[in-house]
C-alpha cells in the first residue's frame, strides 16, 4: 500500500489477454480458486491498536506489528490479513539489514522505501524464508501483498519488466508451495495476475475515485482521481473479476467526513466492486460494505501520571455510567500523557472531558482545537482545562471576560435539563462572564445583572457544563446531577439513534445476579447450637431458593494451610456440600483476603496488616491466584471449575494484577460503589459497568453489599433490607443495573441479618426476573466492551460475542422486521425503550420498518437460541414464555404439543415443567 501512483501501462498485455511465453516455464501446481464471495474488508495501518469498530468486516488487513497477542491472532486467523510488501522494503522493517545491496535497486521517494530486484538470485526464498515465515509462526494465514507494480521504477524495457514479472511469480508459487493454506490478496499485480489468479484470494486496487498524495510537494493531501486514470481502473478491475471470478476490492481516500465517505463508498458499489474509504495513512477507521458507528468514547482527566488514581476520578464515577448506558464505552487518557494522533473520527464517537482545573499545558489546548477543527464532538464538563484566551475562545465560538468580583450570583434562565436532580447553586467564587454565539442552545445562564455567565450550553463542536453546573456537593457525602447527563451527553456529541447492547436484560426480563463472598464462613453463628454461618446459609438460603448463585470462599478462612487449621475438615465439608448443589458455581475469594490489593507485597514494616495475617505467609499474586483457585477446584464435584475471582478488601488491584488474572482465564467482578437508596436518590450514586486496567477490564458488581447498608457491619443488622430500594431505583424511570444480591457468608452469622437476606431473596421471588450466574453477567459486560455495530444499507449489523443478548432502542425507532432480521427473536416495551432479544451467536443483523402485530417472543425466564429446528431453551426453573401476537400460533415442546394461556391483547403465555428442551412455534395466516 506504499506505492499508489498510476501506470497505464502495467496492465496492458493483462486486458489484451497476452501472456509471456517465459512465464509458463515456472514451477506450478494446481490450485482452486479461492472462494472469498462476501468478503467485507478493513485496512488499518495505525499506531493505535486495531479498532474494536473494525470488527464488524469480515476482513482485516493490518501491520503485523499491531497485533501482538497471539490468541488475537489465533482468535481471528480466518479474518487477519498481514501486510507484506513484496516489491518494496521500508529500512525500518526487521529483514532489511539481511538484504544484499545489490538487490535494491532504486528509490520510491514517495515513501522513503527501496525498490526490490525481483529477478535477483535467491529473492523468492528471501521473501518466504525472511518475510512470510516469521508472520506464519505467529499464527497469520493471510497475507495482503503490496508493491507489486514498483518494479516499474527500475524495468525501463519490456525484456527487463519481464524478468521482474517473472521473479514475482516464483515468489508468490514458492509462498503457496511452502504453504498451500496460505489466503493471499494482491494488491494490483494485473500484469502476473493470469499466471497466478489461481493462488489468490482477491484483488485490491487503489484510487478509483480519491486519491491520497503522500509527496511532500504534493502536500499530503486528497484529491480527486481524473476521469482518463478512473476509467483506465475500472477496465482494469472488470476485467480481473470478469476473467478469474476473483473478488474485486477497491480502496479510496477521503478526508474524515462519514457523509463524503459513505457516499464514495456507495459510488464504488454502484461500479460493481468491494469498497472501503478511509483516510490517507490507513490509520482511522473507514467505511467500506458497512458502516461502523463508533462505540468508544475518548475519555480526558487531569491527574498525576504516576499515580492510579483513575478510580476517584468524576469523570469515572460520575460521567461513564450515563454513557455506558447509552451503549458507549469510555476509554480513559490522561492529559499529562501521551494523546491520540491521526483520524480520530472513525475511532471515536466523540470526546468527553472531565478536568479540575484550567492550568493544562499550552499542548492540549492546540490538541483538543485540533480535534474540534476535525469535527470530532467534545462535551466538557466542569472546566475547559485552559484559559480561555480572545483567540481559543473565538475559534469555540465563545467570548470569555475577566474575571471580576461580581454580586450575588443568580439564575437569570434555565430549562428543565440544567435542574436535574438539584436545583442551580450559583457560586460567586468560581464565577467568570462567559457569553455563547447565537447559534449555541443555552441550558442555563448565570449573573449578577451586570454580568453573565452562560454556564451550560450545547454549540456548533459540541457542549459544555462548567463549575457547578455539573454537579454539586449539598454539604453531605452526596453530590448531585444540575445537568441531566443523559441529555446533555446526548445532544453535545450528537449521539445518533441506534441500538444499544444492554447487559441488564435478556429475552425482556430484567436479570437477578447472586453471589457471595465468602467472609465470615468461620464464624459462628448467633443461632442455638452456635453452627458455622455457612452452615445456616446451606439450610435457610441456598437449600431454600434455587436460583443460579456464585459463591466464593477464601483459602484462609477454609484451608489447612490458613487461620484455622483445627476447624477445616469441618469447613471444607460445608463447602464441599455447597459446591455439590446444582445451581452454585464456585468462585475464589483469594487466600490472604487482601485489603489493599495495591499496596499488598510491598516490602514495607506494615505489609502484613494489608492481607489477613496467616502465620509465615508473603504475599504474592501466585498464591492469591493460580494457589486459591486450585484449592477451590479441590473441594468442587466432577464436572465443575472454578472460572470466577471476586475481589476482596478494597477492589482496587493493579493492571498487573488483573493482567494475571486474565492470562490465567478467570473472569473477574466486584468494586463499584452503587448504593443509590430513598434517602440518597442521585445517579452519582450508580456505578459504570467496570474500570479498564491496561489491556483488560475489571468487572464492577451491579450493586453493593450489606456490608455498606449496615455500616459496616455495625448495624443495625436488618439494613440489607434497604437494597430493595437501590434494586428499584436503578429500574425506573431508566433501567440502569440488573437486580444483584451480593453479600457475605457472614450475614447468615445473625438474626436481624438473616431475616434481612430472607426479605430481598423474597422480594427479588415475586419480580419477573431472569436469572443468570455472575460469571454469565461477567461475560456480558466483557462483550459489551468489544461488541461493535453498524450501519449495513438500512439495516444494523452487530458483531460480537454470544453474551449479550439484548439490544435496546427509543420506542420511536419503529418495530423490527423479524422475517428479514438475523437472529432477532422479538421484543417488549419497558417505557419508552425497546428491549430486542437475540438468539446469541457472532453476527446479528436487525431491519427495522416492521409490524408491532408479528409473532414474536416477548418475555421468557430461559435462555433462548436459534436450532435447527425451532428454538433451544435452557434456564434454572420451570420455563416461562409469553408470545405477542401469537393468536394464531401452535407450540410444541420436544416435539409434543405445548398447552398455552391467553393473555389481554393477543399474548399468551406457555408455562412448562422442563427447565431445557426444545420449543416449536407455528403460526397460521
Amino acid at each position: 500500500m506504499y506505492f499508489t501512483l498510476h501506470f497505464k501501462r502495467l496492465a496492458r498485455r493483462f486486458l489484451t489477454g497476452h501472456r509471456p511465453a517465459a512465464l509458463a516455464l515456472l514451477l506450478g501446481f494446481a490450485c482452486g480458486v479461492a472462494s472469498a464471495q462476501g468478503i467485507s474488508p478493513a485496512f488499518y495501518y495505525g499506531p493505535m491498536p486495531f479498532p474494536q469498530a473494525l470488527r464488524v468486516f469480515n476482513t482485516w488487513i493490518v501491520e503485523p506489528d499491531q497485533i501482538q497477542d497471539a490468541r488475537a491472532i489465533a482468535q481471528h486467523q480466518d479474518k487477519i490479513f498481514a501486510y507484506a510488501a513484496l516489491g518494496e522494503v521500508l529500512p525500518s522493517r526487521s529483514y532489511f539489514k539481511k538484504m544484499p545491496e545489490a538487490w535494491l535497486k532504486g528509490k520510491n521517494v514517495v515513501w522513503g522505501s527501496r525498490v526490490i530486484d525481483q529477478n535477483a538470485l535467491g529473492w523468492p526464498a528471501f521473501f518466504v524464508d525472511e518475510i512470510i515465515t516469521p508472520l506464519w509462526q505467529q499464527g497469520y494465514r493471510g497475507f495482503f501483498l503490496d508493491t507489486l507494480d514498483s518494479y516499474h521504477l527500475i524495468a525501463a524495457t519490456p525484456e527487463a519488466r519481464q524478468a521482474q514479472e517473472v521473479g514475482m511469480i516464483a515468489a508468490i508459487r514458492l509462498l503457496k508451495q511452502r504453504y498451500p493454506g496460505a489466503r493471499l490478496i494482491l494488491n494490483r499485480g494485473f500484469e502476473i495476475l493470469p499466471e497466478v489468479a489461481p493462488l489468490v484470494h482477491a484483488v485490491a486496487a487503489e484510487s478509483l475515485f480519491g486519491g491520497w498524495d503522500n509527496s511532500k510537494k504534493g502536500g499530503k493531501r486528497y484529491t480527486q482521481v481524473s476521469a482518463n486514470d478512473r476509467d483506465w481502473l475500472k477496465t482494469a478491475l472488470l476485467k480481473v473479476r470478469d476473467s478469474t471470478g476473483l473478488p474485486v476490492i477497491v480502496i479510496d481516500y477521503a478526508k474524515p467526513d462519514r457523509a463524503v465517505r459513505r457516499d464514495l463508498a456507495n459510488k464504488i458499489r454502484a461500479e460493481g466492486f468491494i469498497p472501503y474509504v478511509s483516510d490517507g495513512d490507513l490509520a482511522g477507521v473507514g467505511t467500506g460494505i458497512v458502516e461502523p458507528m463508533p462505540r468508544t468514547l475518548l475519555m480526558l482527566y487531569d491527574g498525576n501520571p504516576d499515580r492510579d488514581d483513575l478510580k476517584l476520578n468524576y469523570l469515572h464515577t460520575q460521567a461513564a455510567m450515563p454513557l455506558n448506558y447509552l451503549g458507549y464505552v469510555p476509554e480513559y487518557r490522561n492529559i499529562n500523557g501521551p494523546l491520540p494522533s491521526g483520524d480520530l473520527s472513525g475511532r471515536y464517537a466523540g470526546i468527553v472531558t472531565w478536568l479540575a482545573r484550567n492550568d493544562a499545558r499550552p499542548a492540549y489546548r492546540k490538541w483538543l482545537l485540533e480535534q474540534i477543527a476535525q469535527g470530532i464532538p467534545v462535551a466538557v464538563l466542569n472546566s475547559f482545562g485552559f484559559n480561555l484566551d480572545p483567540v481559543s475562545a473565538k475559534q469555540l465560538g465563545l467570548t470569555a471576560g475577566a474575571r471580576v468580583a461580581p454580586g450575588k450570583i443568580g439564575v437569570l434562565m434555565r430549562k428543565p435539563e440544567a435542574a436535574f436532580e438539584t436545583e442551580p447553586h450559583p457560586d460567586a467564587e468560581v464565577f467568570s462572564p462567559l457569553a455563547a454565539d447565537r447559534s449555541a442552545d443555552v441550558w442555563l445562564k448565570l449573573g449578577d445583572g451586570r454580568v453573565t455567565q452562560d454556564a451550560v450550553a450545547i454549540t456548533a463542536w459540541g457542549g459544555y457544563a462548567i463549575g457547578q453546573a455539573t454537579v454539586h456537593l449539598p454539604g453531605s457525602d452526596f453530590s448531585r446531577w444540575v445537568v441531566d447527563p443523559f441529555a446533555f451527553l446526548t445532544r453535545a456529541l450528537r449521539l445518533p439513534a441506534m441500538p444499544a447492547p444492554d447487559v441488564t436484560t435478556e429475552n425482556g426480563r430484567r436479570l437477578l445476579i447472586t453471589h457471595i463472598d465468602g467472609d465470615g464462613f468461620a464464624s459462628r453463628a448467633e443461632f442455638p447450637g452456635s453452627p458455622w454461618a455457612a452452615e445456616v446459609l446451606i439450610h435457610e438460603i441456598l437449600a431454600r431458593y434455587r436460583v443460579p448463585t456464585t459463591l466464593s470462599i477464601i483459602e484462609g478462612e477454609t484451608g489447612k494451610a490458613g487461620l484455622y487449621p483445627h476447624y477445616s475438615a469441618d469447613l471444607e465439608a460445608i463447602a464441599r456440600r455447597m459446591f455439590a448443589l446444582p445451581h452454585v458455581e464456585a468462585a475464589s475469594h483469594s487466600y490472604s483476603h487482601p485489603f489493599f490489593w495495591q499496596k499488598a507485597g510491598q516490602a514495607t514494616a506494615d505489609e502484613a496488616s494489608y492481607h489477613l495475617d496467616i502465620p509465615g505467609y508473603a504475599f504474592n499474586n501466585a498464591r492469591e491466584f493460580e494457589g486459591s483457585v486450585k484449592y477451590v477446584d479441590s473441594l468442587l464435584p466432577s464436572g465443575k471449575r472454578t472460572q470466577v475471582f471476586l475481589w476482596s478488601g478494597d477492589c482496587n488491584p493493579s493492571v498487573d494484577q488483573v493482567a494475571h488474572l486474565s492470562r490465567l482465564g478467570l473472569l473477574n467482578m466486584n468494586g463499584g460503589e452503587t448504593l443509590i437508596s430513598r434517602s440518597q436518590p442521585t445517579l452519582t450514586s450508580v456505578a459504570p459497568l467496570g474500570i479498564p486496567r491496561g489491556e483488560f477490564f475489571q468487572v464492577y458488581a451491579p450493586m453493593q453489599n450489606e456490608n455498606l447498608y449496615t455500616n459496616e457491619w455495625t448495624g443495625p443488622f436488618y439494613g440489607y433490607e434497604r437494597v430493595i430500594e437501590t434494586f428499584e431505583l436503578t429500574e425506573t424511570p431508566r433501567r440502569l443495573k440488573p437486580v444483584n444480591i451480593y453479600y457475605h457468608t457472614y450475614s447468615a452469622s445473625k438474626p436481624a441479618s438473616l431475616k434481612a437476606l430472607k426479605k430481598v431473596y423474597d422480594w427479588a421471588m415475586q419480580q419477573p426476573l431472569l436469572p443468570i450466574y455472575a460469571s454469565d453477567y461477567i461475560r456480558k459486560v466483557n462483550d459489551f466492551n468489544s461488541l461493535a455495530i453498524a450501519r449495513e444499507g438500512d439495516a444494523w449489523r452487530i458483531v460480537g460475542g454470544d453474551a449479550v443478548r439484548t439490544l435496546r432502542i427509543p420506542v420511536g425507532m419503529g418495530y423490527p422486521d423479524l422475517a428479514r432480521s438475523e437472529n432477532v427473536l422479538g421484543w417488549r416495551d419497558e417505557g419508552a425503550q425497546r428491549y430486542l432479544h437475540l438468539g446469541g451467536g457472532a453476527t446479528s443483523l436487525l431491519v427495522m420498518d416492521g409490524q408491532a402485530s408479528q409473532p414474536r417472543l416477548e418475555r421468557a425466564n430461559a435462555r433462548i437460541t436459534p436450532a435447527e429446528k425451532g428454538w433451544r431453551f435452557a434456564g434454572s426453573a420451570p420455563l416461562d414464555a409469553e408470545f405477542a401476537g401469537a393468536a394464531r400460533c401452535t407450540f410444541r415442546i420436544d416435539n409434543r404439543p405445548a398447552a398455552v394461556r391467553a393473555l389481554s391483547g393477543g399474548r399468551i403465555r406457555l408455562t412448562h415443567p422442563a427447565h431445557n428442551g426444545t420449543l416449536e412455534m407455528y403460526c397460521g395466516q
